[in-house]
């Protein structure tokens, strides 16, 4: 085979059956069946084998690879295209399809026979392009179809139908562009393009997803335009570009289909993302597909309550949610508990406390943080039991702040406190004391203010303020808590009882060792200041004399039975004085007993008898 006389040049983005198309009608031939006929080529094997592409190189000067190139390469329901893997139903070539401007153009600045002259653009076969960006305006499909063995015959087309190509040119009105038309088009022509998402993803890939988010975005029955002999671009594509034109609007739409899904279905990953994300587990193993994928996973685990076990796009990933549902599946703690707890703490907000619980989301933070408290829990009860008190003074502490419920506050649930927290405040406060047995002073802390009129909660919060300096642990190891730590009653009692300044009655008798009735008399009797003291705490007001009269007069006076203490008895020593002529300052009877005398009188007496 030998070059041909006239081999047009090859549009940049012109497909190898249209060009061949122009190729016959330069060199004469009738029809593009014609011209393979007569050169051999076997329409059946036109969609074949490189040989074909080999033997047009010889008679075009073409290279062969590039012959390749531009070839459409079916493999059943997909085609290849230079470097664009396309399926076989998004070429359109049932008839003439082509831009008017693109058209007057050609013919413009073009030479030689008009149906040489007018090229076919790659991107108008695609049903999935209607607009040329270039010019701004719509794609016409000629009403005119190809015969059935005259496929791609664009050429043979011109000829024949030329002045509807002339009133497409005259009538061509400018559209808007749409940044989805654009971007199609300039993939499949070659042309940079710039879309962090789409751009890894094999032509139909990225198609494919324009089209399902399209239908979710705003879902269209209806297909077409009336008049139109194909499917024109659905406009819902664009919207589906326009949600992919970024990762920032991507999330966001995930974010509001999570949010639907999370309303509409139950805990697990099913139809999670709808179509989209069907598509996405159709092909996980499309490598150009993970980027996205691991984009896609990693947002529902952030937004969405499911997890590893829903397997969603291959299983990975952490929780980060749970439905009430799931939560209660995983912490075996019942979902009506939980939801109370949750409640409580603030971690379910008032807009969603009328959801059901397979609708209700809760960070896995909260849920764990809720089933730990549950499973720690201690009733009041246990807790005054743990305690050694009474669970009316456990109620004091409770309402003190020393000790905190980890639920049942708000919620019509009992109130329930921490074991663990318990134990180890016990710990704190027991910790490296030492066993004793009980004796007269050192009693069990809980019973230590008894008798005082004061309440035992006083005694405990001074004994964890570290007021108290002795303290022990009953030997007795059956006594839990405060019932076993021992402390001495009298520190307890200078501690907690307020002490009057002065002597009462029967202090001031029992000083000078005075009988009842005698002592009483003597408290009056004007030797010292009397004051009122007022005890507090409901207790009645009492008369004391002041400590520093009673210490004044007794550096000067005492009473004969403490003078006679270690000299000689009583009754003697009291007819020695009388005999003596040494007379008491105060008497309250002849007889020895409840005498006070002056101790000069005392000492001085005692020089002369010795």
């Amino acid at each position: 085979m030998v070059l041909l006389a006239r081999v047009p040049e090859l549009g940049p983005i012109e497909p190898l059956p249209t060009y061949m198309s122009r190729l016959a009608a330069a060199n004469g031939a009738s029809s593009l069946r014609d011209f393979r006929r007569h050169m051999g080529f076997r329409l059946d094997r036109w969609v074949g084998p490189a040989d074909v592409c080999n033997r047009l190189s010889v008679v075009t000067g073409i290279e062969a690879g590039v012959l390749m190139s531009r070839n459409f390469n079916f493999d059943h329901r997909w085609f290849t295209y230079g470097t664009q893997r396309l399926p076989t139903e998004g070429l359109f070539r049932t008839a003439p399809r082509y831009c008017p401007k693109c058209i007057e153009g050609d013919f413009n600045n073009g030479a030689g026979r008009l149906d040489v002259r007018l090229r076919t653009r790659f991107p108008w076969l695609l049903t999935s392009i209607d607009v040329c960006p270039g010019h701004r305006v719509e794609l016409v499909t000629s009403e005119v179809k190809y015969r059935g063995d005259m496929k791609l015959d664009f050429a043979a087309h011109v000829r024949t139908n030329w002045r509807e190509i002339e009133k497409s040119i005259a009538e061509v009105k400018d559209t808007e562009v749409h940044p989805y038309d654009s971007y199609f088009f300039d993939r499949v022509a070659g042309n940079q393009t710039g879309n962090e998402l789409l751009d890894p993803l094999p032509y139909f890939a990225a198609l494919r997803l324009c089209t399902i988010i399209g239908d979710m975005v705003a879902p269209v029955t209806s297909r077409g335009r009336t008049g139109k002999r194909i499917g024109l671009t659905h406009p819902s594509r664009r919207m589906g570009f326009d949600v992919l034109s970024s990762r920032s609007s991507l999330l966001s739409f995930l974010t509001v289909t999570g949010d639907s899904f999370v309303n509409d279905n139950h805990r697990k990953a099913l139809g999670l993302y709808g179509k989209f994300g069907e598509y996405l587990t159709a092909n996980i193993d499309m490598a150009e597909l993970q980027p996205m994928i691991e984009m896609v996973r990693d947002h529902a685990f952030e937004n969405v309550p499911i997890g590893p076990e829903d397997g969603f796009l291959g299983g990975a990933g952490v929780r980060r949610w749970h439905t009430l549902r799931s939560a209660e599946l995983e912490t075996g703690v019942y979902f009506t508990v939980l939801r109370k707890m949750l409640v409580e703490r603030g971690a379910i907000p008032p807009s969603e406390r009328g959801k059901k619980d397979s609708s209700v989301v809760v960070s896995v933070a909260d849920v764990e943080a809720a089933a730990a408290d549950y499973n720690d829990r201690i009733s009041l009860e246990a807790l005054a039991d743990r305690l050694g008190l009474l669970h009316v003074t456990v109620r004091r502490l409770v309402r003190a702040g020393l000790f905190r419920s980890i639920y049942g506050t708000t919620s019509n649930m009992k109130e329930m406190f921490s074991r663990r927290d318990t134990d180890a405040m016990l710990e704190q406060w027991m910790g490296g004391l030492e066993t004793t047995p009980l004796t007269e002073n050192l009693v069990p802390l809980r019973t230590a203010t008894r008798g005082f009129g004061r309440q035992s909660t006083e005694l405990i919060f001074a004994y964890l303020d570290g007021k108290l300096s002795t303290k022990y642990l009953d030997e007795d190891a059956s006594k839990t808590g405060f019932e076993r730590i021992l402390v001495d009653r009298r520190e307890v009692r200078a501690l907690l009882v307020k002490q009057p300044p002065g002597l009462k009655i029967h202090e001031l008798s029992d000083k000078f060792n005075l009988q009842s009735r005698p002592g009483k008399a003597f408290f009056y009797s004007g030797f010292f200041e009397i004051v009122r003291w007022e005890p507090g705490h409901g207790r009645k007001a009492f008369d004391v004399a002041t400590s520093e009269s009673v210490e004044r007069f007794f550096r000067d006076h005492d009473s004969l039975t403490n003078f006679s203490a270690g000299w000689m008895k009583r009754n003697q020593l009291h007819r020695v004085l009388k005999a003596a002529g040494i007379t008491p300052l105060w008497s309250h009877t002849g007889t020895s007993i409840n005498n006070v005398f002056r101790r000069a009188d005392i000492e001085e007496f005692r020089k002369r008898s010795s």
